[in-house]
C-alpha cells in the first residue's frame, strides 16, 4: 500500500469530511474569498512486517487492524495531522446533539443532556440565536 494524503494551505478554514457534508463544506470554501493551495503527499510503499505485528500488538488484534493503525501514524506524523480517536458513530451523534435531532450524547462514558424547554418556539421552526449560542458554548467546552 502506498499512504497518500493531500493537504490545504494554511488559511483559516481546515475541512473536515467525516460530519459536515460536501456541499455546505464546498459553499464555506466558496465563500471564503480566498486562494487556496493544495500539496499531495506520497509516501513510500508501507509494507507490514513480522517486527512490526509484534511490536505494535497493543493497537489491534488482528493483523489487519495493526497495520492500519501503524499507516494511520505515520501518515499523521508526516503531515502534523492531530490524531483523533472517535468513532465516526460518536461524531455523527455529536452532529445529531448540535443540531437538536437528539436531546442527550454520551461523550467518553459522560452523558449531556440539553435541559428542557431548551429551544424557543417560534412558528417558522428556527431556534432563538441566544439559546443556540449558550447551548452551544456548554456543549463544546465540556468536550
Amino acid at each position: 500500500m502506498i499512504p497518500t494524503f493531500v493537504k490545504f494551505g494554511e488559511h483559516y478554514m481546515h475541512p473536515t469530511y467525516d460530519t459536515v457534508p460536501f456541499w455546505p463544506l464546498l459553499i464555506l470554501y466558496l465563500s471564503s474569498l480566498s486562494f487556496y493551495n493544495t500539496k499531495m503527499t506520497i509516501m513510500p510503499e508501507f509494507t507490514p512486517t513480522e517486527w512490526m505485528l509484534e511490536n505494535h500488538k497493543d493497537k489491534g488484534s488482528e493483523p489487519w487492524e495493526i497495520y492500519a493503525e501503524c499507516v494511520r501514524l505515520a501518515m499523521a506524523r508526516q503531515g502534523g495531522f492531530i490524531l483523533d480517536d472517535h468513532t465516526v458513530r460518536e461524531k455523527l451523534a455529536y452532529e445529531d446533539f448540535m443540531d437538536g435531532k437528539s436531546d442527550q450524547i454520551i461523550i467518553n462514558g459522560e452523558t449531556f443532556v440539553y435541559p428542557v424547554g431548551r429551544l424557543s418556539s417560534r412558528s417558522d421552526g428556527y431556534q432563538a440565536a441566544d439559546d443556540l449560542e449558550t447551548h452551544t458554548a456548554a456543549a463544546i467546552k465540556s468536550i
